[in-house]
């Protein structure tokens, strides 16, 4: 029986119960269930997870849990029967979603050590996956231009243009500085995209499960009940 097995925790009975225990941050033992579950059901680990998702976060378009879940848990996991080890997988997935956003929000973006040449790379693979989710990322070319050292850092290059790789690979050292400098990379991604996630944020058509996205005075969108800026904004 696998550890995901084990973890035997059904999924609440309403929305409200489920996106409540979201606001619960991972055990260390609990992160090892999601790397073991995202093993066995996706085929990698947790660090292309948090890529995957660090993108979501700063993306330039409103990307719903229904465009990017199914490349996690495969199928279409909002409407499958959440009972039992699959729930479980669910609710450990949706809560790293919730930390991966608190910690963009407040700046402490969720990295591999950039000495860890694998992990690293496996995260800037979940980046680039999650940064293709986004239409509106995808075809803006200025936009998508600012992802060529990470797709270069996954070994992406065919999403790189012909004179950033020349220019890259003429460079020595040039892997070493980049993973160096992923958190400030992905930052300035998210600085520059911020003024068009409000603005798509302000349309009525717009939804996205993102607990930053509340004012402060409303009430916080992870469930708890409480007004955001006393919440996951505070």
């Amino acid at each position: 029986m696998s550890n995901i097995d084990v973890y035997q925790v059904k999924a609440p009975s309403d929305a409200r119960a489920l996106f409540a225990d979201m606001h619960r941050p991972l055990t260390h033992t609990e992160a090892g269930w999601l790397q073991d579950g995202l093993l066995e059901v996706a085929g990698y680990g947790l660090e292309r997870l948090d890529g995957l998702l660090h993108a979501v976060a700063v993306a330039p378009g409103l990307l719903q849990l229904s465009a990017w879940l199914p490349h996690v848990l495969g199928g279409d996991p909002l409407n499958r029967n959440l009972e039992g080890s699959g729930a479980s997988l669910f609710n450990l997935v949706l809560r790293r979603y919730h930390a991966v956003f608190e910690a963009v929000a407040r700046g402490k973006l969720s990295l591999p050590d950039w000495w860890d040449r694998d992990a690293c790379a496996s995260f800037a693979r979940g980046f680039v996956a999650g940064a293709e989710l986004d239409s509106s990322w995808r075809n803006d070319p200025s936009s998508w231009a600012l992802l060529s050292t990470v797709a270069h850092l996954a070994g992406r290059n065919e999403l790189v243009s012909e004179d950033i790789r020349e220019m890259l690979a003429s460079e020595a050292g040039m892997d070493l500085a980049i993973r160096r400098q992923l958190g400030e990379l992905i930052a300035a991604m998210d600085e520059l995209f911020s003024p068009l996630r409000e603005a798509a944020d302000a349309s009525p058509a717009s939804f996205r499960a993102a607990p930053r996205r509340a004012r402060r005075n409303e009430p916080c969108p992870c469930g708890s009940g409480r007004k955001s800026k006393r919440c996951c904004a505070g």
